[in-house]
């Protein structure tokens, strides 16, 4: 499968003593979801951060489409990054609590004006309309544009900051740990939702968790990071597979 990201040889060290990633290389294909599965400490929020470009490794680099994100031009790397979108464990990091929902979902049209959709722009409609539609898409009511944040369940904003990512037609979705925060019930709705989208999109998503049953649901391929260091690679299928790294084991044991 040709790859949409490509991650190179990233390492990343906080103190001398304190090595985050270690020489980390991985593929996510084009309509592929890979999940990277760790505990606490791991290295997979760093990871995270190097791809959304909120922090720099100290060695290697990240392509997407083969160009390198890391080192390109600013006007290129404006346009790399709106591929990638991204939605936090804690939507309260992507909501504004000063703006009405509508507001907030069409905020990253403000630095990317070229992509409002072409048809929303002939039949004469507004930012607000297109607010509508992607609302719809995440499975929330109009009713729920003039509300604010604080006015939304944590279900209902977490719906909200996933139509905000997906407004700028991304080709890549980072999830990190979009469901960790929420009710079991609330949980699997927000799985299937997302889903939904990458098959309806043919979204790229690379899957950040802790929960290897909503990786094992999402993903195609799963590698497991422990220490800064992936331990283990395989096809979401052969999780229960006895090959397994004796740590995968051990996760998969304490998600029964």
């Amino acid at each position: 499968m040709e790859p949409l990201l490509r991650i190179e040889r990233i390492s990343k060290s906080y103190t001398p003593d304190a090595r985050a990633l270690s020489d980390i290389s991985l593929t996510v294909g084009r309509g592929e979801c890979v999940g990277i599965v760790g505990e606490s400490g791991s290295g997979k929020s760093t990871l995270a951060k190097i791809i959304l470009g909120l922090a720099a490794p100290d060695s290697g680099d990240v392509y997407l489409n083969e160009r390198s994100m890391l080192h390109a031009k600013r006007r290129e790397r404006k346009t790399l990054r709106k591929d990638v979108q991204v939605v936090f464990q804690d939507p309260n990091a992507s909501l504004n609590s000063k703006l009405p929902v509508w507001r907030t979902v069409v905020e990253p049209l403000e630095n990317y004006p070229d992509s409002v959709p072409a048809a929303l722009i002939a039949a004469g409609r507004t930012k607000r309309d297109w607010a509508a539609a992607l609302l719809r898409q995440v499975g929330l009511p109009e009713a729920m544009l003039d509300r604010y944040p604080r006015q939304l369940s944590g279900g209902q904003k977490q719906r909200v900051a996933i139509a905000r990512a997906i407004g700028l037609h991304p080709k890549l979705l980072v999830c990190d740990e979009p469901t960790s925060g929420l009710d079991v019930s609330v949980q699997a709705q927000i799985l299937n939702l997302l889903k939904e989208l990458r098959m309806k999109h043919g979204l790229s998503c690379l899957l950040i968790s802790h929960d290897l049953a909503a990786v094992r649901f999402l993903a195609d391929r799963v590698a497991v990071l422990r220490g800064g260091v992936i331990v283990d690679r395989f096809p979401a299928e052969r999780l229960l597979a006895p090959e397994r790294h004796e740590y995968t084991r051990r996760l998969a044991e304490a998600a029964q």
